[in-house]
């Protein structure tokens, strides 16, 4: 968990490497459950198209698909309330899953900026992590031309700050009364805050 900018996306999956867990950004993930559940998925392509967050019973299913057949797995960009958080914990308890929280903080001056520095490839999703983003023109993957979101505008990514401060914040207290937290300082590069996360884990025995 973290803010928007914090580099959470970049350390999940990094981590997931180090760890050899499944890796669930939930918007990818609702895609590719889409594809395989008829019944859901014109629900789910509604509610991207329109920019709304997809309903709480729909983002269960999917988490629940992917902890299948999983050893361990890392979620990027839920829970998003309070009832989510308690069905992910509930969740979790059912498969045998420790409940270890990470989370990536990063001073909202700092998140706006590299947000606005963000470019993605429109091919394969590909994201150069900040500052390599304010110089990197093409995919390292397939030599695309990087573009900017359409959200990521100053006032937009205000908005969403703000909204996370507000509504995912406060669940930090809840997670934390169900497991453990880890948290770690997002400022420094990309390869210091992985170590951070590494031994931060260590440290809770993980």
């Amino acid at each position: 968990m973290g803010p928007q900018g914090s580099g959470k996306g970049t350390q999940g999956k990094l981590l997931a490497d180090e760890l050899d867990y499944v890796y669930a950004e939930m918007s990818p993930t609702l895609k590719e459950y889409a594809k395989l559940n008829l019944e859901d998925k014109e629900k789910i392509e509604k509610c991207i198209a329109e920019g709304k967050l997809v309903p709480d019973e729909i983002v269960m299913r999917v988490i629940k698909y992917k902890f299948e057949g999983s050893l361990g797995i890392i979620l990027d960009g839920v829970p998003r309330n309070k009832n989510q958080a308690t069905e992910i914990v509930a969740l979790a308890q059912e498969y045998g899953f420790k409940i270890i929280t990470v989370y990536i903080d990063l001073p909202d001056d700092e998140a706006i900026k590299r947000l606005l520095a963000r470019k993605i490839c429109p091919v394969d999703g590909y994201e150069p992590p900040y500052p390599e983003s304010l110089t990197k023109e093409n995919c390292d993957k397939c030599g695309a031309k990087l573009i900017t979101r359409s959200d990521d505008k100053e006032k937009i990514i205000k908005k969403r700050l703000l909204e996370y401060h507000e509504k995912t914040e406060p669940m930090m207290k809840y997670l934390e009364e169900q497991g453990k937290i880890v948290k770690i300082d997002g400022m420094p590069t990309v390869p210091e805050v992985h170590k951070s996360v590494i031994d931060g884990l260590k440290k809770i025995g993980i």
